[in-house]
């Protein structure tokens, strides 16, 4: 812990340094684009299909032998109708008391025929010849067994099917036969029974309803005496009809009072009289002595006009006109005395004599003025009228719901005890018919039968459930194994883990470290020291470099994984680091065989041994000079005197790790360390920079590095790593600013 973090402190003292020292050039860098998914269940099924085929097996053929090994049991049964149909109304048909013929008393009826009471008689015919019987084991459950008396309801029926099941047939039948003539007879007494008890209950009840028949009609007669009514209902349809009509009738009165008062406005203005006045009018104009009198009059009062205009007021002339004048005027209105009597004589002014003089048009207009007077007052008086008939209709309406509840409730009750009277009377008949007759009430549908299989065991059944069982256990074993080696072992399940790419498939590949020339294992037919400890001694013959003597699958794939990152983007990549999530998945052995590849394609390779906790090149690569990378950044050594050509490989230099560091997180996350990733990137001796690193969990030696470098390549193996470490590397590589490239499958099948 204390190493970890003096590293993240020189980390963050150092990334403006590094962040100078790193490459301008843009490096390609996989995004993730969504994130490490656990493997799907059907895919674990898949998986471990075997696991479960086995398991499955193993259960069902369990499940099997204890099957057969079990003694059979067989069962035979019997229907009963405990009810037909033209059977006679007992208690629970009848108004009261309430019972009813429910599930309940279905329930109720097969305990009592499962009772001691009921048995006991049975078992008295059957003991003599099956001693081993009692009531106890005739109905009740033995131990460890079946009940061996059934006796259920078919849903939604009045049928009872009784079944009793034992190893020995014959008693089986035997026992069935003497429980149906037993229940038969049971049903029989309790009916006979049952019709006594019926015939007094219907004797006690009969006087009660026909007294409550003649009390309720009574109270019935009293309503309609005391409303004078029959029928509420048609009474109130005869008041809603008469209000219907009583109030179209006013709507129209109505309209005609405003119609008439319109016209009576109207002929007001026209003749400018009241009707009374032009009822005086229409009277004198006819009047032959008052119009003559009118004539004169108008004569005198122009002849008036003319001489006024010739003399003076004073003259004689004139005098004598106005006394004719006023003359004239006294006996118009003495005249008009006599023909309109009392009325005041004010209404008639002789100078307005265009009223009274006679004209058709005038007579026409006073006549209609008048009759519409008159009619306003008819259609006022009926339109009073009208709507106090409809106020006594509404309160008649009013009056109808209470008196129809009276004599809805009296009418229900009527019917009810009618009902209730008429079905004690037929019960009484009926029952009293039964009572003479000594049939059984229940009837036997099916006699007793055996079934031919036996009831137990059920081979097919339990083989049915013995394989699900087998199924889900091992579904659950298969799980359980899967949580137990939560490992990688595909690079199939790595792909459908993450969407990283992967570079490469590298197989499992035995003697790794035997490659002898001339051995059937070995890749190249050249005089390396180079591979895993126990590789070949260096005194062995040489040969040319690019010579191979067996392209082995290995080698294949190490091929296509440099193909591949090489075609990682347009520009061939300077410098990469190799790392994995954990120690012992063969990053290193990955690194070496890359480097070699590479040199072999003609790239000049320069493989630098960045894991300074723990070195091991040396054991690898048979070069003379121990120092490397540690003395370098330590102790100042010269990095061209560092870094050493292997001599079987003309493009392949190493720079090794040297003496184990005691600060390495320290050294790498230094300046020195950034000016050589700078160097080497710049240097045009190299075209390939490859880094091995320590693993990635733990230590942030591989981070420190790829961030300097254009890209981290992540090893993992099959069968080594585990899917949680993998993801928290995932993890760990998502939160720094990391290029990625990509996976290498390690350790995979042949066939993947």
């Amino acid at each position: 812990m204390e190493e970890i973090g003096i590293a993240t402190r020189l980390l963050n003292n150092s990334t403006a340094k590094i962040t100078q020292l790193r490459v301008t050039r843009q490096t390609p860098k996989i995004e993730y684009e969504k994130n490490f998914t656990e493997r799907p269940f059907w895919k674990v099924v898949t998986h471990r299909i075997g696991v479960i085929i086995a398991v499955t097996i193993g259960v069902t053929a369990g499940v099997g032998v204890w099957t057969f090994q079990q003694t059979p049991r067989y069962v035979g049964k019997f229907q009963l109708l405990v009810a037909s149909g033209d059977n006679p109304p007992a208690l629970n048909q009848l108004p009261a008391p309430d019972v009813s013929g429910n599930t309940v008393e279905y329930d109720t009826q097969i305990e009592v025929l499962r009772s001691p009471k009921i048995l006991k008689p049975i078992l008295q015919k059957i003991s003599p010849h099956y001693r081993d019987l009692d009531d106890k084991g005739l109905a009740q459950k033995p131990k460890n067994k079946e009940e061996p008396l059934k006796i259920i309801r078919l849903p939604q029926t009045k049928i009872l099917e009784i079944s009793y099941e034992d190893n020995n047939p014959k008693k089986i039948i035997f026992v069935l036969n003497n429980l149906a003539d037993a229940y038969l007879k049971y049903a029989r007494e309790v009916k006979q029974s049952e019709l006594k008890a019926a015939i007094e209950f219907v004797n006690i009840q009969l006087p009660k309803y026909q007294q409550q028949v003649s009390q309720y009609e009574q109270k019935l007669q009293k309503v309609r005496e005391k409303y004078n009514i029959l029928d509420p209902q048609a009474q109130a349809n005869e008041l809603s009809k008469q209000l219907l009509y009583l109030q179209t009738e006013l709507l129209n009165t109505q309209v005609q009072l405003k119609e008439t008062t319109s016209l009576y406005q109207n002929l007001e203005k026209q003749v400018g009289l009241k009707p009374q006045e032009a009822l005086n009018s229409s009277y004198l104009s006819e009047s032959p002595r008052y119009q003559y009198l009118l004539n004169q009059l108008q004569q005198v009062e122009i002849e008036l006009a003319k001489q006024a205009t010739i003399f003076v007021d004073d003259s004689p002339i004139i005098q004598t006109l106005k006394e004719k004048q006023a003359n004239l005027q006294s006996l118009l209105k003495e005249e008009s005395k006599k023909i309109l009597g009392d009325q005041p004589s004010e209404q008639i002014n002789p100078s307005n004599n265009h009223l009274d003089s006679p004209s058709a048009v005038r007579l026409a207009l006073n006549q209609q003025l008048v009759q519409s007077a008159n009619q306003i007052q008819v259609l006022q008086t009926r339109s009073s009228v009208l709507q106090k008939q409809i106020e006594n209709v509404k309160k008649q309406l009013e009056k109808i719901p209470e008196i129809a509840k009276q004599y809805t409730e009296l009418q229900r009750k009527i019917q009810v005890a009618n009902e209730s009277l008429s079905r004690f009377l037929e019960a009484q008949e009926k029952i009293q018919i039964k009572a003479a007759q000594k049939m059984s009430p229940w009837e036997l549908l099916s006699s007793p039968e055996l079934l031919k299989e036996p009831i137990y065991p059920n081979p097919m059944r339990n083989l049915s459930l013995g394989l699900v069982g087998g199924i889900l256990l091992g579904m659950v074993a298969a799980v359980g194994l899967e949580k137990l080696d939560n490992k990688f072992h595909s690079g199939q399940e790595i792909k459908e883990a993450t969407p990283l790419p992967i570079l490469g498939y590298i197989p499992f590949q035995r003697n790794l470290n035997n490659l002898k020339p001339g051995h059937k294992h070995a890749l190249w037919h050249s005089n390396l020291n180079l591979g895993q400890p126990g590789n070949e001694p260096s005194n062995l013959p040489r040969k040319p470099l690019q010579s191979f003597h067996y392209f082995s699958a290995f080698l294949e794939a190490c091929m296509s994984m440099y193909a591949n990152i090489s075609l990682l983007d347009s520009e061939p990549l300077k410098s990469i680091v190799i790392s994995s999530a954990t120690a012992g998945e063969g990053k290193s052995t990955i690194a070496l065989y890359l480097a070699q590849v590479a040199a072999v394609m003609g790239q000049r390779v320069l493989l630098v041994e960045a894991n300074l906790r723990k070195p091991q090149y040396y054991q690898w690569v048979d070069v003379p000079q121990p120092e490397g990378l540690n003395e370098v950044l330590t102790l100042g050594l010269e990095v061209a005197k560092a870094i050493q050509k292997v001599p079987q490989w003309e493009n392949l230099s190493v720079l090794m790790a040297g003496d184990e560091a005691a600060n390495p997180t320290g050294l790498l996350a230094s300046e020195k360390m950034g000016q050589l990733i700078e160097q080497f990137h710049q240097d045009s001796q190299y075209d390939l920079v490859i880094y091995d690193t320590p693993p990635i969990l733990g230590f942030p030696d591989a981070k420190i590095l790829a961030a300097s470098t254009e890209g981290l390549i992540l090893v993992t193996k099959m069968g080594k790593t585990e899917r949680q470490a993998f993801k928290d590397c995932l993890d760990e590589l998502k939160m720094s600013a990391i290029s990625l490239l990509g996976l290498v499958a390690n350790g995979v099948s042949r066939h993947r």
